[in-house]
């Protein structure tokens, strides 16, 4: 998201004068799990996450962005912005914010939540209520939208996000974080092609002729390895491949001829 925000600055500079005023604010700090999967590395760890992105953000683009050390709105409140974006796991994370909203006497204007589970995650920007009053055309925050959030008894789902290590592991490459590319094989490469993937939790995983570089017995093995991965993490996967051989581990096939898909009847 953060890194999002400075392209969407240096768009807004080079259309016109204006630009964002961007105040971060994250307790954590840089730990093993956030190398790979974020823009972060490992002279980075034990160091402040939000302090660390915002100086790099601000070096590169010529920005002053601010970084607070710590959470909200515990740190920093929440009054006199435009915009609050939370990027949280917890349900108690967006209690905390949705109780400062309601104490604010000048609340944001939007509310945009990116916030995420073990396994899913969402996107829903809202419209804090100003008032009591009932506005049927205001966006529902996500308190609103999901009222058990509101459920202080609601367990929390605040597993980790699956680290790079964890990653390799799924694919059979834990002893290789170390290794060089060209000190692995044309299918560890594609494991590891397959790793940098799963870093990210997709919900859908799309393979583009995975193995063709590969031969016979090692394409098996990949085209293996995904349908594994598929069923483990209820990925839904889509496989372009010219290779018949490897339609076998398929939950479906379709064929396409001449740019068109060919009926299976």
């Amino acid at each position: 998201m953060l890194m999002g925000l400075a392209s969407l600055d240096t768009a807004l500079r080079a259309i016109s004068s204006r630009s964002l005023e961007v105040t971060v604010v994250d307790e954590d700090i840089v730990t093993e799990a956030n190398l790979g999967r974020q823009p972060f590395y490992r002279c980075d760890l034990g160091n402040s996450k939000a302090r660390t992105l915002t100086e790099r953000i601000n070096l590169a683009h010529g920005l002053a962005w601010k970084a607070v050390h710590g959470r909200a709105p515990g740190a920093i409140g929440v009054d006199n912005s435009h915009v609050l974006i939370s990027c949280v796991d917890t349900a108690s994370a967006r209690r905390a914010l949705g109780a400062a909203l309601q104490d604010a006497r000048n609340p944001p204007i939007y509310w945009l939540d990116l916030g995420n589970r073990a396994s899913d995650g969402q996107y829903l920007i809202g419209c804090p209520g100003r008032g009591t009053g009932r506005d049927d055309n205001r966006l529902p925050t996500v308190l609103e939208a999901f009222p058990e959030l509101a459920d202080e008894g609601l367990a929390e789902d605040d597993a980790p996000s699956c680290s790079v290590a964890e990653a390799l592991e799924h694919v059979g490459l834990a002893d290789h974080g170390e290794h060089r590319p060209d000190e692995l094989s044309g299918g560890q490469q594609q494991r590891v092609g397959l790793a940098r993937a799963l870093v990210a939790e997709p919900g859908l995983l799309l393979a583009d002729e995975p193995t063709g570089q590969l031969d016979s017995e090692t394409a098996g093995e990949i085209m293996r390895l995904i349908a594994r991965l598929a069923k483990e993490r209820s990925m839904t996967t889509l496989v372009t491949t010219h290779d018949p051989a490897l339609l076998a581990v398929a939950d479906r096939v379709l064929e396409i001829a001449d740019g068109h898909l060919v009926d299976p009847e």
